[in-house]
């Protein structure tokens, strides 16, 4: 299919890519516990996307670590499937498209080759629109078996994921009579990711409780949400204007405003927490935009067959089609994605979507292993800062052979006495270090991603 091998060249180099702090932490801390078990119960930070996680435990146990980037490749390839089995909700033409541009996009596989759940919480969203659609049209109970393990596979990765299930829900009530409203069907489907939730949380209570208290996010709701909207006009740009103008016209007051609704669902919590989620946590909503885009680009389509025939509506297809190579090539550059970034006036952590640090050149820890192991290779110990990203160290460290073992200061305690060697983000201030340490340290080599330290001798 020419949407998998757009997504398969779009992704294939991000591929090969390092670990970041995030995706080593994962593989290091939880996937490489003895047990699934384990991995369930060890839900004590939001890092360990549990079903993900045993994923990925049973992908090292059968392949080690090699190809760890295939797993979520394949839940990539298998999104797009699932969206595309909703093709004839819009026409095969707009889907097409419109699924073409989000597999174009640097977003999706950036997601769909990360050690993380998001795109593996996208696919189930995908899934789960799917079958939630086809059991409100015909009430089938295998469709509604089926978006109920759709929602247990894309909860039990994220419990923020029941933003893109409501979304998936609205997408299929948008294509029902109103009449639905007062049917059993309604209300069983509208029931399930609850049922889900419950089922799958309810057992580790506690556990989701303390980590939904460690209030990690974005201090500020309206940062949130417009770093959010970037993202996704950066993903969606090239339909964007075309599907915007399909959606302006006059509609009655039919179950389609239940679309309109999707693009709200974020608001809320960006509000009622007292931190704001991360813009990522929203990714699963992505696949649910694709589709409501695809029928905005449909109705525009068929206008402009009304109004000027079908050669000017191909015409269009075909400059939409040539828009979204363009700015797929554009976005590659990390130039670009800087500049773009910087757009936002008030930004307040990660950037998730335009210009992640990971995905600068300047990000190479196994480049910094390999320096490590020719300037220190007996040292037993290396101290590294938070900022240095030490969960990357750790993994590059692993799979270089660096025996020196990483400390940082996190929550099993601060690293005692003086480190024989430190190791900072190149772009930390070393004063800092030697506050903490109260002592002088000297640079000894600086990569373009850290700088390593030795105590200086008094």
């Amino acid at each position: 299919m020419i949407i998998i091998l757009i997504f398969a060249v779009s992704a294939k180099t991000l591929l090969n890519r390092p670990l970041w702090f995030d995706e080593a932490l994962t593989v290091l801390n939880f996937a490489l516990l003895d047990t699934p078990s384990k991995i369930y119960h060890s839900y004590i930070i939001p890092n360990n996307q549990i079903i993900h996680t045993i994923f990925l435990h049973w992908w090292i146990k059968l392949f080690s670590f090699d190809f760890l980037r295939l797993l979520p490749f394949l839940c990539g390839i298998s999104c797009l499937l699932f969206l595309w089995q909703l093709r004839k909700k819009s026409s095969n033409t707009a889907a097409f498209v419109t699924i073409c541009v989000l597999a174009f996009s640097f977003p999706f596989a950036l997601y769909a080759t990360a050690l993380r759940g998001y795109i593996l919480a996208a696919m189930a969203v995908s899934g789960g629109a799917w079958m939630v659609t086809r059991y409100l049209e015909c009430g089938k109970k295998s469709f509604l078996a089926g978006w109920f393990l759709f929602s247990l596979l894309s909860i039990g990765t994220m419990p923020g994921t029941l933003a893109g299930l409501a979304g998936a829900m609205l997408y299929a009530m948008g294509y029902c009579r109103w009449e639905i409203l007062k049917t059993r069907r309604f209300y069983l489907a509208g029931f399930t990711p609850l049922a889900a939730f419950a089922l799958f949380y309810l057992p580790i209570k506690e556990n989701l409780l303390r980590c939904a208290a460690l209030g990690e996010g974005w201090k500020e709701g309206s940062a949130m949400l417009l770093a959010l909207a970037m993202g996704v006009v950066f993903t969606f740009l090239p339909v964007m204007i075309p599907a915007g103008l399909g959606m302006i016209k006059k509609y009655r007051f039919t179950p389609k405003i239940f679309h309109l609704l999707i693009w709200f669902l974020p608001i809320p919590a960006a509000y009622v927490f007292k931190v704001a989620p991360f813009p990522r946590v929203f990714f699963p909503l992505f696949p649910v935009f694709t589709l409501v885009l695809a029928d905005g680009v449909k109705d525009f389509l068929a206008l402009m067959r009304h109004k000027r025939g079908e050669k000017y509506a191909e015409t269009i297809l075909l400059a939409v089609m040539a828009a979204s190579f363009l700015w797929a090539g554009l976005c590659r550059f990390e130039t670009l994605r800087e500049k773009l970034a910087s757009l936002h006036p008030c930004p307040g952590g990660q950037e998730d979507f335009i210009d992640c640090h990971f995905m600068k050149k300047s990000f190479s820890p196994h480049f910094t292993a390999q320096k490590f192991k020719e300037f220190f290779p007996d040292a037993p110990a290396v101290y590294a800062t938070f900022d240095s990203d030490p969960w990357a160290l750790m993994y590059a460290f692993m799979d270089n052979g660096v025996e020196s073992r990483i400390f940082f200061d996190g929550p099993s305690g601060k690293f005692p006495g003086i480190p024989p060697v430190a190791i900072k983000h190149f772009k930390e201030d070393k004063a800092v270090l030697e506050k903490r340490f109260n002592c002088r340290f000297n640079e000894v080599f600086t990569t373009d991603n850290h700088t390593f330290l030795v105590p200086q001798n008094e």
